[in-house]
């Protein structure tokens, strides 16, 4: 008497999905168990059509693999097939560059912002003086005015979803007055030994 299954493993991926597994055997009757290991009835077997045996598992949204063991059995003996089922990956946001320095003029920046397992992401801005601009693709684009105080000034745009979070630190320098320059037309002249004027011109 035999009974083989082939896979005799199954890798899967963290999403749902069905697969099935072929057994030959020559005993009289097969049955099937599934054993999870505690972990719930992610995998269950569905149906089973000449050889062919199907399950369906569901989608794995932990942070670690989990795995599980089907048997085959009859006639005292059986055969087994290890499943192991991928973790979810943790959500994470990447924005880079993560920070940016301006001077005290208006303009716009743009910060690549990049995602895993990430469903919407959302900004939030810290500083009046920010502004959101476009957003096309993975790229963000932000407006800023010009800075009227000595002071600079920082402003943050935070990135979030699902749990994750990135931000992006934007630094504007102070107003510098410019310095007042004064200009003499001509810086020099000459003159007879008779009595006159000159004229000059100050800028």
């Amino acid at each position: 008497l035999y009974i083989t299954v082939t896979p005799s493993t199954k890798n899967l991926t963290n999403e749902s999905g069905t697969f099935a597994l072929t057994v030959d055997t020559n005993v009289s009757s097969v049955s099937v168990s599934v054993n999870t290991g505690g972990a719930g009835p992610w995998l269950e077997y569905t149906s089973s059509v000449g050889g062919s045996y199907n399950f369906s598992y569901t989608a794995n949204t932990g942070q670690v693999d989990r795995s599980a063991l089907i048997r085959f059995s009859g006639d005292n003996i059986s055969a087994d097939c290890y499943v192991e089922q991928a973790r979810t990956s943790p959500s994470a946001i990447w924005v880079s560059p993560s920070t940016g320095s301006v001077s005290s003029s208006s303009g716009s920046v743009t910060v690549a912002v990049t995602t895993q397992n990430v469903d919407t992401v959302t900004p939030t801005i810290s500083g009046d003086w920010i502004t959101q601009g476009t957003i096309s693709g993975d790229d963000y684009t932000y407006d800023y005015t010009a800075n009227t105080s000595s002071a600079s000034r920082t402003g943050i745009v935070t990135f979030s979803g699902n749990g994750a979070s990135a931000t992006y630190t934007l630094t504007q320098e102070g107003y510098v007055a410019p310095t007042p320059i004064l200009s003499v037309t001509p810086t020099s002249d000459s003159v007879t030994a008779e009595s006159g004027s000159v004229t000059i011109m100050l800028r």
